[in-house]
């Protein structure tokens, strides 16, 4: 048996990603039953994206389980009984190996805690690193305050359109809102007095792996940390690719922020985009519940109202997109991978993207998929041109689309079975 273990992530929350890493064992161990044990929505979610993928793990078992998610005292006492319970089964069933999909500093504390006692002295581990990973960094440069976003609709005017039966539901909604920012800046401040790069190399040994998602992490994780002494490997972003679809076939140019986005940087380009008056009709389409700072713009077309979209809708609304449009700058991405840049590949589509050394990383001069902008202006006029210029640029649109499909195969699950099954090694 394998036992897998994603601690922290509820309902969708990288369903993507945990998902190909399941199947990704699957693969390399077809005669071992994997025991995944998440959070029960979390569960719903994976298999609700495997049936969607057309996936079948035939030997999986769910071991649901609840945890809290804001750190403190009480909270690494609950993951410590978690972590145990798990470790105990594992041992009782001569279990040697445990994959965490995420992990926190303060996790990783607990488990390392728990791994000094002599009973668990055989477990090994490996753990997938995600955006914590990021804060090793001597260098990175302090969270900003996010921006106040502009064109915000007028107290007022929300009111006067209030529906008085809806109240109670949208007081609770902001309430909840402002319950969720309090929570996440305790949980900050606690995790402040455990820094992953100390708890990364406290204690270590070659029973903890580390699994980086591409290989510029490992690049510039070297620069902070000694990457072949802490046993950091690759293991590419695991994601089961959709179908190719036809390419598009449109009369004007569409765009799209597919997932999260940055509604910052996406404000600064419509702001740019509406001073260019761009002489052709275009769209930018928010395949997106963050739809902050959109109004009043005419290119903006934004169908989930500011609601989760489902998996199958964000694909029906990214069939007709020309390019995917990615906004996180320089600072970002550093030490972790990106998922839009693996939803680009999924489905086939070119990028437009600020210099980043994740997307760079896919984006390679030799065999581009899509177009680099050094800064927000270069992007406004990347926007301007192609949408002014469509019909004759759909030829370098088709060689961005031919590009990717050409590295869809490189970027493969079954690609990477074999680095999965070296980790432990």
């Amino acid at each position: 048996m394998i036992i897998v273990c994603e601690p922290q992530c509820k309902s969708f929350s990288h369903e993507k990603v945990n998902s190909g890493f399941l199947y990704m064992i699957s693969l390399a161990y077809p005669t071992h039953k994997i025991l995944f044990y998440a959070h029960k929505t979390h569960i719903d979610s994976i298999k609700s994206i495997l049936n969607h993928d057309k996936v079948i793990i035939n030997n999986i078992e769910y071991k649901p389980f609840k945890f809290v998610t804001s750190f403190s005292k009480f909270g690494m006492l609950h993951y410590e009984i978690i972590f145990s319970n798990i470790f105990k089964r594992a041992i009782n069933s001569d279990i040697d190996k445990i994959y965490f999909l995420s992990i926190t500093a303060p996790m990783l504390y607990v488990i390392k805690t728990i791994k000094r006692k002599l009973s668990y002295s055989k477990l090994k581990f490996a753990f997938v690193l995600h955006g914590d990973f990021e804060n090793i960094a001597d260098d990175k440069a302090p969270p900003k305050s996010e921006p106040e976003i502009l064109k915000r609709d007028s107290f007022s005017n929300k009111f006067r359109r209030l529906n008085i039966s809806e109240a109670p539901k949208k007081i609770v909604a902001r309430l909840n809102i402002y319950l969720n920012r309090y929570l996440g800046n305790k949980r900050r401040k606690f995790g402040e007095k455990y820094p992953i790069k100390k708890i990364l190399l406290e204690n270590h040994n070659n029973d903890y792996t580390y699994i980086a998602l591409s290989q510029h992490i490992i690049k510039n994780a070297s620069k902070y940390i000694d990457v072949e002494k802490l046993n950091i490997k690759k293991v590419f972003f695991p994601t089961v690719f959709s179908d190719v679809g036809i390419k598009p076939i449109n009369n004007f140019a569409k765009f799209a922020v597919f997932g999260y986005g940055n509604p910052s940087v996406l404000q600064e380009i419509l702001i740019g985009l509406s001073k260019r008056k761009v002489a052709s009709k275009y769209e930018i389409r928010l395949i997106s519940m963050d739809i902050r700072g959109t109004e009043g713009f005419e290119m903006v077309t934004c169908p989930s109202n500011g609601k989760p979209l489902t998996r199958e809708q964000m694909e029906f609304y990214a069939k007709d997109i020309d390019f995917f449009l990615i906004l996180y700058n320089d600072k970002t991405y550093r030490l972790s991978c990106s998922g839009t840049i693996i939803e680009s590949f999924s489905y086939s589509k070119p990028i437009i993207h600020l210099k980043n050394d994740c997307i760079d990383y896919f984006n390679v001069s030799n065999n581009p998929i899509g177009i680099s902008c050094n800064n927000v202006d270069e992007f406004v006029s990347s926007i301007e041109y192609i949408a002014n210029n469509y019909s004759s640029f759909k030829i370098n649109i088709d060689q961005f689309r031919n590009n990717i499909l050409k590295q869809r195969a490189k970027y493969s699950i079954e690609n990477s079975v074999q680095d999965l099954m070296k980790l432990f090694n």
